[in-house]
């Protein structure tokens, strides 16, 4: 199962505390997690993100951004991917569960195109 972080504070600081350094480190949960990880936040006002796949405790990336940027805002992720079966098992649950939205609005885009046939290709007397 992913993980997220998100740190907002009412001065500029760094994330090395909770990433590397608290009772359970926000770095850990990457040896659950193996297959990605992406960081966003603030630098100078602007957004800046940085993702990779591969686990955020192999990734030289992330150790410096968490020991040299500071901002007051801070989002980030790990994530672990399933195998191809389970997220074709998670399509069907998705196609099964959202059915009647999918009829809901079938039915109004035909009723849309039947307005459009009616009012342009229709002459009224």
């Amino acid at each position: 199962m992913c993980r997220l972080f998100g740190l907002v504070a009412n001065k500029k600081v760094n994330v090395k505390f909770s990433f590397s350094e608290a009772d359970l480190p926000f770095k850990e949960l990457g040896s659950s997690n193996p297959d990605g990880w992406g960081i966003w936040y603030y630098e100078n006002g602007n957004p800046k993100i940085s993702k990779e796949s591969n686990s955020i405790e192999k990734s030289l990336i992330l150790n410096d951004i968490i020991k040299q940027k500071i901002s007051n805002i801070f989002v980030s992720h790990v994530r672990k991917s399933f195998p191809l079966w389970s997220d074709q098992l998670f399509f069907l649950f998705v196609i099964i569960n959202t059915t009647h939205f999918i009829i809901k609005y079938f039915y109004l885009y035909l009723y849309r195109v039947l307005l459009f046939i009616i009012f342009h290709f229709i002459p009224i007397n």
